[in-house]
């Protein structure tokens, strides 16, 4: 069977070949290989162009995707326009590429996809005296390019029949036919492009891409650090699709919805398609799937029922958020064509830094100056918290960059609530005088001579010794020492 699918790709790349004439335009043909490994033809070098018809035999076309041709890889799409009896199909260009209609690179992010799109609206707006086909153009390429999915699927296949980005084959296999079966046979040549194909994957999907769901939308908030921590609400402005005034998101003028079977398909939303003893199927380019077509399309939204726009939605920031974390607001996203579903708004949050506190996760760290004579005997000192000013005892003997914890004061965990908190760390930096009365440096001198009596003249790293009258002498200055700052000096 491997051997089967083998010639029938070798015999599929021969028809190609014998199909177009070779001139000038068409040398990139010469290219065409087959791969023994994978069967898959990197085909797609038609020319580009302009209202050009070209006729190669039924079966051929459908498989044309990638072309290598002096370094460059040509996209070129095909739409299937009629079959003649002698069993060719005539093809015309596919639509133009839509990163030319709205003037951005292929690596162009969603929002400078979003600036070009509203710009070009707004230039080519009916309504302002633009064309409506330039207008309907920059619509289906924005329509097409705002969709993740849809833009990877063109990326890698261009358009396909109806207008729309290709699946891989750009046509379904109908029921019945036995063509899964083949399939099967042939997944390890054709991969994932078979896969997609029988599935019916792809921007239409299951044929019901017409009433398709908004695009989702992303702005960013940026936040005080107390309103992150404490929880907050803000408004923010989105700039998307909105349902269209004028016609009330129907798509229809007069704001009534006259619908008519799509006489392309007859209703169904599939075209059909005979290949040899093989029966396949398609969504249908005319109504794309729908199987039905506006009767009276509104002349302001060109029958899509949304438009260019902004808005303000408010939002609940929880408290404890972070920088980085996104809220999902459900269904304040782009307007969907045609009364869909819409999509979601996405808030990406940023935290400001604080002067005071410090944040490591749900825990906080606040700095705490203390003098050296409440470092050496112990006190008090007052810092602040997210639930007010409190105060933390001071250890006799603290060091410099010791920590004591606050249990629970720190920040509440999102979505948890406040039952949850992180901690908060006080960390005691010593404070030393830069400035000192007579008194004060009287009694300094002093602790230096009583502290080298201590070490007997050795060097100030010199551990102290353990001598219990020692001990207390220096506790009595450090007492007297306290007692001179906290009365101000002599």
């Amino acid at each position: 069977m491997q051997r089967l699918g083998l010639r029938l790709t070798e015999t599929l790349a021969k028809q190609i070949r014998r199909s177009f004439h070779f001139s000038p335009e068409l040398q990139c043909l010469r290219q065409v290989r087959t791969s023994p490994s994978s069967g898959v033809l990197p085909l797609d070098a038609v020319p580009a162009r302009p209202n050009a018809v070209w006729s190669a035999p039924v079966g051929t076309l459908q498989s044309l995707q990638r072309c290598a041709c002096q370094g460059r890889t040509h996209t070129r799409s095909l739409s299937v326009v009629s079959t003649s009896a002698a069993g060719s199909t005539a093809v015309a260009a596919a639509p133009r590429d839509p990163y030319e209609v709205l003037g951005v690179p292929r690596n162009a992010t969603l929002a400078e996809i979003k600036k070009a799109y509203y710009r070009l609206a707004k230039e080519h707006h009916p309504d302002s005296g633009g064309d409506k086909s330039k207008f309907a153009e920059i619509n289906a390429a924005y329509e097409l390019l705002s969709d993740e999915k849809k833009r990877k699927q063109y990326d890698r296949y261009g358009f396909r029949e109806d207008g729309e980005g290709a699946s891989a084959s750009g046509f379904e296999y109908a029921p019945g036919s036995g063509a899964e079966d083949i399939l099967r046979q042939f997944r390890e040549f054709f991969g994932s492009m078979a896969d997609e194909t029988a599935s019916g994957a792809g921007p239409m999907g299951s044929g019901f891409g017409f009433f398709a769901r908004g695009a989702d939308v992303e702005v960013p908030l940026v936040l005080s650090f107390m309103e992150a921590a404490r929880g907050t609400e803000k408004t923010v402005q989105v700039s998307a699709a909105v349902e269209c005034r004028a016609c009330r998101g129907t798509g229809s003028s007069g704001g009534r919805t006259e619908w008519s079977p799509c006489a392309q398909c007859g209703g169904t939303g599939q075209e059909s398609y005979q290949r040899g003893f093989f029966a396949f199927q398609s969504t249908c380019r005319r109504c794309g799937g729908s199987g039905r077509r506006l009767r009276n399309p509104c002349s302001t939204c060109t029958g899509s029922g949304v438009t260019p726009g902004l808005r303000r939605v408010a939002v609940r920031v929880p408290a404890g958020v972070d920088s980085g974390y996104s809220l999902r607001v459900s269904g304040k996203g782009e307007a969907a064509p045609h009364g869909g579903t819409p999509g979601d708004l996405y808030v990406r949050i940023q935290v400001e830094d604080d002067p005071y506190f410090h944040r490591e996760g749900p825990h906080l760290h606040v700095v705490a100056p203390i003098s050296f004579a409440d470092a050496a005997l112990g006190g008090a000192v007052r810092v602040r918290t997210l639930d007010g000013e409190a105060e933390v005892k001071i250890p006799p003997g603290t060091q410099p960059d010791d920590v004591r914890v606050m249990r629970a004061k720190g920040l509440p965990r999102p979505g948890i609530g406040t039952a949850e908190r992180g901690n908060q760390y006080v960390h005691f930096r010593l404070r030393v005088p830069t400035s000192l009365t007579s008194r004060e440096r009287e009694l300094i001198e002093e602790l230096r001579q009583i502290e080298q009596q201590r070490r007997g003249n050795r060097p100030s790293e010199a551990a102290y010794d353990s001598d219990a009258n020692e001990e207390a002498g220096s506790k009595n200055f450090f007492r007297r020492l306290k007692s001179l700052f906290a009365t101000g000096g002599a």
